[in-house]
């Protein structure tokens, strides 16, 4: 008589798909973009200073035409986190209230910046336009940086278009004259392009920093550098952190170079 074991069969096909779906998982892996992005947080208040809960608080990407929006808690506080760099405008709404749009915000690589914002009554239909730049305090971190936007990426003169000479422009950075900073040095960590810099910033060794793309680590293995070159036309911004109280910059004595790439927009661009 014939015996049949559907179990066994049953953990033969198991193991057969388990390969298939490990290299599916490794073909597709997770997109990590949080420590590349921006987050806006602040609380709406009516005119006589009270919190307003429940409004809702709507940000407009400029170059994607793309919205978000979330609702004011019972504070009056509002956060929006892991946002893409670049130029915004936020409006306002409640109840009982003239709806309020704040145009020209720019937000950079990892910054948290603070836009407080401030309900005045009356319907909901009437609108207040604020078309001057507001002012994004960073009030909710000890973080100290400076970004580098695209403009100053694509105007200013580089020898050999690497970014890194750009990074002795920025405050607490200067470069150190070893001979490592030479493009024909070579090594087993050297693949420069162009003319490139090894900086030290605050004081810090040049082989204390840290390199991400993307907010994914672009470390070397063996120095202090990139493993992959940005290209100049593939950069939108970047910022160097020079102190953090982030933990997962816990590691680093020197500066963080966070490189963010260009996105695509709802307008066709290019470079020639």
């Amino acid at each position: 008589m014939e015996r049949r074991y559907p179990l066994s069969v049953s953990k033969f096909a198991l193991f057969g798909l388990a390969p298939v779906v490990i290299l599916a998982t490794l073909a597709s892996p997770p997109v990590v973009r949080a420590q590349a992005t921006a987050t806006i947080n602040g609380t709406v208040r009516d005119s006589s200073g009270a919190v307003v809960s429940g409004a809702t608080v709507l940000l407009h990407s400029k170059g994607t035409n793309l919205d978000r929006s979330v609702t004011t808690n019972s504070a009056g506080i509002y956060v929006i986190p892991q946002i893409q760099p670049g130029d915004y405008s936020v409006k306002v709404s409640q109840a009982g209230f003239r709806t309020e749009i704040k145009s020209n915000i720019t937000l950079d690589v990892n910054q948290t910046a603070t836009l407080d914002l401030t309900l005045t009554p009356g319907s909901i239909q009437e609108t207040v336009q604020v078309e001057a730049a507001a002012a994004t305090l960073e009030t909710s971190t000890a973080e100290l940086g400076e970004a580098v936007v695209q403009k100053e990426v694509n105007d200013l003169p580089l020898n050999g278009r690497n970014f890194t000479q750009i990074l002795n422009l920025t405050p607490g950075v200067s470069t150190v004259n070893v001979s490592q900073n030479s493009a024909t040095s070579g090594g087993i960590w050297s693949n420069p392009i162009g003319t490139f810099s090894y900086p030290a910033v605050n004081g810090q060794t040049n082989r204390s920093n840290l390199f991400l793309l993307d907010g994914v680590n672009n470390e070397g293995s063996f120095g202090s550098t990139y493993a992959v070159p940005p290209i100049v036309d593939d950069i939108q911004e970047f910022k160097v952190q020079s102190h953090n109280d982030d933990a997962s910059f816990g590691g680093v004595l020197g500066g963080v170079i966070n490189v963010v790439t260009k996105t695509g927009t709802a307008h066709f661009h290019g470079a020639a």
